[in-house]
């Protein structure tokens, strides 16, 4: 029983983690594939397409973007290394902080990216 746990749990985590990434995918994809087949249906209907309404179908991206991905890319390193402190095994705490090094360095990608945005 103890061995299955063992495995379940880290399988079932990284299932949620692709569940929701996944799912976030499908539904932008359905949002853009709605404005292609508008843009589509308005083309074969004969109606003149300016600039102005192609962009307005297309939502700019948000100048926060950037800001938002570094903070969540930030809690999630943190909340890595915290786990690794408290699961209390000397052996897990360097992997798991190395691993934790990754969200970390793009949360400065993305705060470097953000902070130039701003700029200009």
């Amino acid at each position: 029983m103890e061995d299955s746990v063992e495995i379940l749990v880290p399988v079932a985590l990284f299932l949620c983690l692709f569940g929701a990434f996944a799912v976030h995918r499908l539904f932008r994809h359905r949002s853009q594939q709605e404005v292609q087949k508008t843009l589509r249906q308005a083309l074969e209907s004969g109606a003149t397409l300016s600039p102005e309404m192609i962009e307005s179908l297309i939502p700019p991206p948000s100048p926060d973007a950037d800001l938002r991905r570094g903070v969540i890319a930030l809690m999630l390193a943190v909340a890595t290394t915290c786990f690794a402190i408290f699961i209390g095994e000397e052996d897990a705490i360097g992997p798991l902080v190395g691993i934790a090094c990754f969200p970390l360095f793009l949360s400065f990608g993305y705060f470097w990216l953000a902070r130039g945005a701003k700029r200009s």
